[in-house]
């Protein structure tokens, strides 16, 4: 088979106007880790990916470890602050070899004993590997970097602390970092710090998912000029409009279920009965009086 030709916008003189652009999507970086990749390496297949192509911690290990020794020790250190936060037993993080050249995280965790005791990622929890692995892709790169649901695998207490933890990362570096973030945790929304710009609503319609800005909602945007956060203001309107969706779509598909019993129906009673004229004015005055939504319920559950 003979390999595809490249797209007109491949070709380096077709795409000179908006190669701007493309080379900012490529700069985009994504990373999720997967603990278990970490904890357990030999029981995933993974040799077919690349560095570059590693967006769930296969090579993370390896990719720290290769990193030059000075870079790498300030990185550590900056995590090992920013942990604090989450991890205050966590003293030092430390990386090294063990005799078969394979890395491995260390962190001295204090405690009873006068010397602490030393664990390796193994015995790391999720919620500490999760956030070791995107506090140094904040610290590895300048680019837009896109952050798939931090929260998970960390207590409450912990995800209202990202924003403040990812703040305190990036405040000094030289070049200004976006960092998008994906999440269902209202937990994430707390921090005082976040606002009604800053949120994207995704919003599912017939027509597919619509994006809205939080604070272009007339309501939400009153309820944060208030005084309320970002999770007290969005996440529960939110809830009651969706709430209230589901409400009106159920009461289409009641009128649909009453439509069909009333012709249902009317065309038994027709057909076993003479004359049918007493059946069909039972019929007529069979939903009460009243808004829609009444006779719905009625005929529901009759």
């Amino acid at each position: 088979m003979h390999p595809l030709p490249p797209f007109f916008s491949e070709y380096l003189r077709a795409n000179e106007e908006f190669r701007e652009i493309a080379d900012f999507f490529n700069q985009v970086h994504y990373f999720h880790i997967v603990p278990q990749l970490l904890k357990h390496p030999g029981l995933f297949f993974n040799s077919g990916v690349t560095k570059d192509e590693d967006f769930f911690g296969f090579h993370f290990l390896k990719k720290i470890i290769e990193t030059p020794q000075k870079t790498r020790d300030s990185r550590l250190k900056k995590i090992e602050k920013a942990l604090q936060i989450a991890v205050p037993q966590l003293k030092e993080l430390t990386i090294s070899r063990d005799d078969r050249g394979v890395p491995h995280l260390e962190g001295l965790y204090e405690h009873w004993r006068y010397r602490g005791a030393r664990q390796r990622e193994d015995q790391f929890s999720d919620g500490t590997l999760r956030l070791i692995g995107f506090l140094w892709s904040l610290l590895e790169t300048n680019s837009m970097l896109l952050l798939e649901e931090p929260e998970l695998s960390l207590n409450s207490s912990i995800v209202s602390k990202i924003p403040a933890m990812i703040y305190n990362i990036t405040k000094n570096k030289k070049k200004k970092q976006q960092v998008i973030i994906s999440s269902h945790s209202p937990d994430l929304l707390s921090d005082e710090g976040i606002g009604g710009e800053e949120v994207l609503l995704m919003i599912p319609s017939r027509e597919g998912t619509k994006i809205e800005v939080a604070s272009a909602d007339q309501e939400i945007r009153l309820l944060l000029e208030g005084g309320l956060s970002a999770a007290e203001a969005i996440i529960p309107y939110r809830r009651f409009c969706e709430g209230r969706r589901v409400i009106m779509h159920g009461i289409r598909i009641l009128r649909h279920i009453k439509g069909n019993l009333e012709t249902g129906l009317r065309r038994s009673l027709n057909k076993f009965t003479h004359p049918p004229t007493r059946h069909q004015t039972f019929l007529k005055v069979w939903p009460p009086a009243g808004p829609p939504e009444a006779s719905l319920l009625f005929v529901a559950f009759h």
